[in-house]
């Protein structure tokens, strides 16, 4: 796989309150409803590891419960069909067809997914299987490549963290393969592995990460002063929060003493 995206930029939050926001979706309706339409954040799977690692599968190319129109071949529906060959045009069906119908397109292009092509479920075609390597590494991971992020502690601050964004995809160099618009790699960016990209180092706030991390972005700062409350007495975690929680168990066992 290929190089494509590589940034890195401070954010002002402790690593381990940024590493939370990663571990749920319950509050993609609230801070991301522009992908609504294409992402089903209510039906989720959640898989717990040994030693605080974990997984979430994430539903693509379906429209979420919670969205107003369950019917139509939404804007980014048709765009998603249009990136595998299908015309939205002669689709003739009905928003809960796409990912299905994406899954299929996908299978029978075995260019776009390099020397796995043929490993995959038909989930893995259109989803986001997204794991969690404690303690701080995340992958998002498409049968086009990879989201990888990574948190890392401020050498000096508690209250900041270094963010690292890399995208990795299996080399394309037919132009007529499209890769997702989710995968947030920027138009013209070389898909051949001819040149690879130089790490960019980014300002908070600038948008630079692409616009749904540039969100959480938003909201994590926020979360951070909240820790500083004095009627934040720590942490109560619901049902939906159980790989936060799982995380979070982890850490405390090396803070008793338990791990080393």
């Amino acid at each position: 796989m290929i190089t494509v995206k590589d940034v890195e930029v401070v954010w002002p939050a402790n690593w381990k309150t940024v590493v939370d926001a990663f571990l749920e979706s319950y509050h993609v309706h609230a801070v991301h409803p522009e992908i609504l339409p294409f992402y089903d954040d209510y039906h989720q799977q959640w898989d717990l590891y040994d030693h605080g690692m974990s997984r979430m599968l994430m539903m693509f190319a379906a429209v979420s419960p919670r969205h107003s129109d369950q019917e139509s071949v939404n804007a980014v529906l048709a765009s998603m069909l249009q990136e595998v060959g299908i015309d939205p045009a002669t689709f003739g069906k009905s928003a809960a067809d796409v990912r299905e119908a994406i899954q299929q397109a996908k299978l029978a292009l075995p260019d776009r997914l390099g020397k796995t092509a043929g490993d995959y479920t038909a989930n893995q075609m259109t989803d986001d299987w997204a794991y969690f390597a404690f303690p701080n590494v995340t992958f998002n991971i498409h049968p086009e490549g990879v989201l990888v992020q990574r948190f890392r502690p401020h050498p000096s601050d508690p209250e900041k963290m270094i963010y690292d964004v890399t995208v990795l995809i299996h080399p394309i160099t037919d132009p007529s393969i499209r890769i997702p618009g989710y995968m947030g790699v920027e138009e013209g960016t070389d898909l051949t592995g001819a040149v690879r990209p130089e790490r960019r180092y980014l300002t908070h706030g600038d948008g630079g990460v692409g616009p749904v991390l540039e969100q959480d972005g938003v909201m994590v700062p926020i979360v951070q002063t909240g820790v500083h409350s004095r009627g934040f007495k720590g942490a109560r975690l619901s049902e939906q929060e159980q790989r936060v929680r799982h995380f979070h168990a982890e850490i405390d066992r090396y803070l008793n003493g338990e791990k080393w």
